[in-house]
């Protein structure tokens, strides 16, 4: 999704990957998967995916700023163009979009995400619930506490013999 380019998002990704590394301490050799569960952080590809739905939520209730370009494109749900009772119509209607440029904007994806998302994450009362479950769908774990106390050379120590990154690794595979 999204119209920018394979390469920019590679390029973006590898930004947030070399910061991450920055911070935790950790090297090259460890995957990146592991590095965003170090930091509990979600890939931008996700954080994107996340943001349209949000979009979405605020517009339903009514709180996204009321700029007049905006509210005018969005579309209305299923059942304010049909008489008959579908299972889909409380959802937004989608719209044949004739290039894949035009279907990969803002408004067109961010109506597909909301129509995917199941009805308790939809049908939240308040914007931080709705947040809140969305951030578990993307982001299950939790960094635990004592990941965050000490000198940081102590826990850069710690995050790499954590994921068998450290010198020491080495030494006590040596020594077995």
């Amino acid at each position: 999704m999204d119209n920018c380019t394979n390469y920019e998002k590679e390029i973006l990704e590898g930004i947030q990957y070399e910061a991450a590394r920055l911070v935790t301490g950790l090297t090259c050799s460890v995957g990146i998967n592991n590095l965003l569960d170090e930091i509990s952080c979600i890939p931008l590809k996700d954080r994107r995916n996340m943001q349209k739905p949000i979009l979405m939520y605020k517009y339903k209730q009514g709180v996204l700023p009321n700029y007049v370009y905006v509210t005018s494109i969005m579309p209305q749900t299923v059942s304010s163009s049909t008489p008959y009772n579908l299972r889909n119509r409380k959802n937004l209607e989608t719209h044949m979009r004739r290039t894949k440029l035009n279907s990969n904007s803002t408004i067109p994806s961010s109506v597909k995400l909301w129509n995917d998302l199941c009805p308790d994450i939809k049908y939240c009362t308040t914007l931080l619930s709705f947040k809140n479950k969305l951030k578990q769908m993307y982001l299950p774990t939790i960094v635990p506490k004592h990941f965050l106390f000490g000198e940081r050379s102590v826990q850069i120590s710690h995050t790499r013999l954590r994921n068998k990154c450290s010198n020491f690794n080495q030494i006590f595979s040596t020594n077995s």
